[in-house]
Parts: structure tokens; sequence; C-alpha cells
């Protein structure tokens, strides 16, 4: 539905997506295979809906399922779900691996938002969509649900980054 509804106010819309740790199949981390995932299924299913939008474009990642990449006014960024990477380590592993100097690397996994910066790139964590999970709160941690939206610049891959609350 958020796809269709900003396709219909929007010239165009750029779909990329990643492999996520919640769409398993099997819920046991070390059985799981990553191409046991749901995730194969929703983007199958969303490229099948969307196939007459002539404004969205559906993107395959480079790297692999788990690592999507593009670029936006001349910025290098790249974007993973977060659950392969520790923060202190994603700009430097993503950087050798895919021999490429990122401005942005956006990542998820954690459920709360944060940002940092290291060598000219910075990193941005989203929150949670849902907030707090019973897995989070397990682990004494909370969070209220929000979305992050960042705007670039030609002067600025990170101008301004808003934290959007959802509940």
């Amino acid at each position: 539905h958020f796809i269709y509804e900003i396709s219909s106010r929007v010239e165009s819309v750029d779909y990329y997506s990643t492999l996520d740790n919640h769409s398993r199949i099997d819920p046991v981390v070390k059985d799981s295979l990553d191409l046991e995932s749901l995730y194969r299924i929703t983007d199958w299913f969303l490229k099948e809906r969307f196939s007459d939008f002539e404004n969205i474009r559906f993107h395959n990642n480079v790297y692999g399922d788990d690592i999507l990449t593009f670029k936006s006014l001349d910025y290098n960024i790249a974007a993973v779900h977060g659950h392969k990477d520790k923060p202190e380590k994603i700009i430097d592993n993503l950087t050798l691996f895919t021999k490429t100097h990122y401005d942005m690397i956006c990542s998820a996994h954690f459920h709360h938002f944060s940002c940092d910066e290291k060598n000219e790139t910075v990193l941005v964590s989203n929150s949670s969509l849902m907030g707090t999970d019973d897995y989070a709160r397990s682990l004494r941690l909370n969070s209220k649900p929000s979305q992050i939206m960042v705007i670039s610049t030609p002067d600025n891959v990170c101008e301004c980054i808003y934290k959007i609350l959802l509940a």
C-alpha cells in the first residue's frame, strides 16, 4: 500500500530490498538458511503486483541478497539489515568487502535510532517500525515505534535526519 501511495505522488520510485533475519522460515537461527526466507516471496509478490506501473523500478543487489547499494546525488550508499554486522565494524567491513567507499551506510537490526561517522562515512541505524517486541523486552530494552527519513543534498549526504514517531 505504501509503495502504491508513494508512486501516485512522485515521478518515480526505486525499490531496493535486503535479506533480514525476521523473514526466515526456520525460527532456529543455526538451522536456518538464507535461501529459506519469506523475503524472496515479498520481492516476487511486489514485482508482480506493480509490473504494470512504469514509474516503479525494482533493483537487484550486486553483492548478494543481504547488501544493497545505490547512488543518490552521486553519493555511494549501502544498506543492510544488520544482523550479520557489528556497528563498530560495518563501515570497514562493507568498504573492504565491496572495494567501495560509501558516503552513507544504513542498517536497522538493533531496533533503535543511532547515527555515527567514521572516515567520512555516515552510519545511520533505523528504529523499529513495531517498537518493542517480546525479545527486546526480555533484554530490558524499550523503544517507541518510529522510522527515519534522511535528507541528502548535493553538498551533504546527510543534511538532516527526521525521526518520525509512529505511535
